[in-house]
């Protein structure tokens, strides 16, 4: 009998959670955005081309060469179109925010696959969208950088992307205090053991509790680390949360889970996740040192693993539809 309770309380939580109640701030599968109305046309396009030249007019006859130079030249409005091939260079621009009237957006010309091999580090990048924008780890960078970094900013999307081979803490990285961030289609894999035991991720969520989205993802291949890392970088530090990851197929992350949380978050929804083959005898979802409430898992299939995630923790709802094998 005292079983059958606690799953009537742990569904009637579950049935709360998922409908968004606002008093309790329960993630939102559909974050609002600030507009809803369709893109504005850009203002101004722009081109960058590795062949191309930093002091020509960034036309698609005389584009800009760097990555760099080419996105601190952005205004809201801007529309940077990025042609093919590989960018050799750290990325790390002073940027302008765009507007939700005049966006920024970032996209690889059409049927061309740009690719920045280094370090990328954006911040603040209010109302950018960028698309097909690769990134893969150069030789010779430090371990204790994460790959991508893109710290705050409000409304904006990276998608349709890929980063590979990363030696560091993390292939992508969200940090600071972001706002309606999402990322979308994204294929991160095949990061390479560089720091401490279970320390190199695909993707790290430290990004405070200002709302996001995950969706779409594939994330494979992270020996000594997960798929998706929620939390903040020290037990002591402001909690992470507000977040939606759905519909990402998560293999092979063995160190020691395909997504973890740790200390504190809340206020996470899992929804319709395909999670194969953590570390032997693992759950796929895993916690450490959890301090939190809210973790809602629905509809997520585990396979070759010990369960879909580890139930016992009080923090942790079973919103119905988990399967594993």
């Amino acid at each position: 009998m005292k079983e059958t309770a606690r799953r009537t309380v742990l569904l009637l939580a579950a049935a709360a959670l998922t409908g968004c109640s606002a008093d309790r701030g329960a993630p939102d599968p559909d974050p609002p955005r600030e507009t809803t109305a369709p893109a504005p046309e850009p203002l101004r396009t722009v081109h960058v081309d590795p062949a191309g030249d930093d002091h020509g007019r960034g036309t698609a006859t005389d584009p800009w060469a760097s990555l760099t130079a080419a996105l601190a030249r952005l205004v809201p409005g801007d529309r940077l179109v990025v042609h093919g091939g590989e960018f050799e260079e750290d990325v790390n621009p002073v940027t302008r925010p765009g507007t939700p009237a005049a966006p920024v957006s970032v996209v690889a010309a059409e049927g061309e696959s740009p690719r920045v091999r280094g370090l990328v580090r954006l911040r603040d990048p209010d109302h950018w969208d960028i698309s097909g924008l690769s990134v893969r780890w150069r030789d010779g960078e430090s371990a204790s950088e994460h790959m991508v970094k893109v710290t705050g900013g409000r409304n904006w999307t990276w998608q349709d992307s890929e980063f590979s081979g990363a030696r560091s803490y993390a292939a992508f990285l969200v940090a600071g205090r972001p706002r309606n961030f999402r990322l979308a289609g994204l294929h991160a894999h095949d990061t390479w053991p560089a720091n401490g035991v279970n320390q190199d991720h695909l993707l790290y969520l430290n990004c405070g509790t200002g709302g996001g989205v995950v969706e779409d993802c594939r994330l494979v291949n992270s020996p000594n680390g997960r798929g998706i890392k929620v939390g903040p970088a020290a037990p002591d530090l402001p909690g992470v949360g507000n977040l939606v990851l759905r519909r990402n197929v998560m293999v092979d992350n063995l160190g020691p889970s395909n997504v973890q949380l740790a200390w504190s978050v809340s206020d996470v929804l899992l929804d319709s996740n395909v999670m194969v083959r953590p570390a032997p005898d693992r759950d796929n979802v895993t916690f450490h040192r959890l301090r939190g409430d809210r973790i809602v898992l629905r509809d997520n299939e585990g396979r070759e693993s010990s369960g879909v995630c580890d139930w016992s923790d009080p923090a942790v709802v079973d919103a119905g539809g988990n399967t594993w094998s």
